[in-house]
């Protein structure tokens, strides 16, 4: 019951810091135009740069939300399937079906080699942290020859399927992606946990400010579990 007790601590803790983090991003980003007025090292002179007309600010859109995936960072998901997540397969935000469950809790992996050296690094601290808070319940390992297991890639957005889904199992960290909140998130789909806002208990806990909500993203809050 202890073990249990921790590794629940560990899951409440971590989706507050991952909400806290995702609310304390900016995702808008200042561009300056081109101009002609310039030093004479090409440089933009003290009296363009505070020139308002040489400004614009771009809105981009949040890393998650580049991948198009359900709920921004979910893989592998249609209606057919959403349709198939009764109380059989789902527990409030975790799946239960023993198939989809990595075996003994260990995680084979492998990496993209496009990663950089500093980006690996914050991958084995994910799964470092992992291991240390589940107490060595849960063990990402690099692959030997298992058939199934995770490939991590530097894709477009941030994503992963939810489970084991067997075979070569993409989950995608891409540019914006390589935070150790936002690893650790993702992670946390593979091992086979849904959004918190998507459990079948949510209004009981939560209020939607739907009025709140950008036009074309109300998929987004569905309850799924």
């Amino acid at each position: 019951m202890e073990l249990i007790a921790n590794i629940f601590g560990f899951y409440f803790t971590l989706f507050f810091n991952c909400v806290s983090f995702l609310a304390s991003q900016n995702y808008d980003s200042i561009v300056l135009n081109e101009v002609n007025r310039t030093d004479e090292k090409g440089n933009l002179t003290k009296k363009e740069l505070n020139n308002n007309n040489n400004i614009k600010i771009l809105k981009e859109e949040p890393a998650w939300l580049r991948s198009g995936k359900f709920q921004g960072d979910i893989d592998g998901v249609d209606e057919v399937l959403l349709k198939q997540l009764s109380d059989p397969n789902v527990q409030f935000n975790a799946l239960k079906n023993h198939q989809l469950i990595w075996p003994n809790g260990i995680v084979p992996y492998e990496l993209d080699e496009a990663f950089s050296i500093s980006e690996v690094k914050l991958l084995q601290k994910a799964f470092r942290i992992y291991r240390r808070r589940t107490f060595g319940c849960i063990h990402f390992k690099p692959r030997n020859f298992e058939n199934d297991y995770l490939n991590i890639v530097r894709g477009n957005g941030c994503y992963s399927q939810v489970g084991k889904t067997g075979g070569k199992q993409e989950l995608s960290l891409g540019q914006g992606c390589l935070f150790n909140e936002t690893i650790i998130h993702e992670l946390m789909h593979s091992l086979g946990f849904w959004h918190e806002h998507s459990r079948a208990d949510r209004d009981n806990h939560i209020i939607i400010r739907w009025e709140n909500i950008l036009p074309g993203l109300d998929s987004q809050f569905d309850i799924v579990s």
